[in-house]
């Protein structure tokens, strides 16, 4: 029986391998491809067809004022797995190396304000705008998400969302506080997907949320059978 399964799995794989479908999305993901850069003074853009080419040039060129190179890449019409409340439909990225000389304080602030002008550019322009999502059969309107993807090292990394029901002044105050949240932040001892943080306006603060965590609350509470409910009985010993 798992043998018939697992032959059927590898038949329908190869097909979709060979199929029409599978070699337009080679294809376009090449393209799409050509518009990512590497090196240290990159800073990457990943979004959702949200942004066109005069607002990409834009931002290219207030990153290059302060020695920074912008690299994108265009996620829209790209299938993909899921996407959930923890993870960001369109963000930055930061090097490392950047990050690392920001977070010690050897860069200039030109580089950490042009990496800020461009979140607030960004955020800006997709707040309020949503991308279709196939779930459940059905195709459903779902909020681009959008914030910074960062690594503080090759075990922890952080996504960073900037809301999208707020205003500008908020974001700004948010960002300001950033890289003092980072310094801030326990180093993992061994590999965990990226956790998620956001900033609690009502404290002034960042939060960090450990995902795996939410992600083994939901599990044990899908895998636990709800209780049934406590019957009373009145005073002959019968139920109520």
């Amino acid at each position: 029986m798992t043998n018939s399964s697992d032959n059927k799995l590898k038949e329908e794989f190869k097909n979709f391998m060979q199929s029409d479908a599978y070699k337009t999305q080679v294809e376009l993901k090449k393209e799409k491809m050509k518009t990512v850069k590497s090196g240290s003074d990159v800073v990457h853009l990943e979004y959702i067809g949200e942004l066109n080419s005069i607002e990409l040039a834009e931002v290219e060129s207030e990153l290059s004022r302060a020695g920074l190179r912008l690299s994108s890449f265009d996620k829209s019409g790209i299938m993909y797995a899921s996407m959930d409340q923890f993870t960001l439909t369109s963000y930055l990225v930061i090097s490392s190396t950047v990050l690392n000389e920001l977070l010690s304080g050897v860069a200039t602030n030109a580089v950490w304000d042009a990496i800020k002008w461009t979140a607030v550019t960004i955020w800006s322009k997709v707040k309020d705008r949503t991308y279709n999502k196939l779930q459940s059969g059905k195709i459903e309107a779902k909020q681009i998400t959008f914030g910074l993807k960062v690594n503080l090292d090759n075990n922890t990394g952080i996504n960073i969302q900037l809301a999208g029901d707020v205003d500008e002044r908020l974001i700004t105050e948010s960002l300001d506080k950033v890289l003092d949240f980072l310094r801030e932040q326990k180093l993992n001892d061994s590999y965990k997907i990226d956790d998620f943080a956001y900033y609690q306006k009502d404290k002034g603060q960042w939060k960090r949320v450990d995902v795996m965590s939410e992600f083994q609350k939901l599990s044990n509470e899908r895998s636990t059978p709800p209780r049934a409910k406590t019957k009373k009985r009145n005073k002959n010993g019968n139920d109520k």
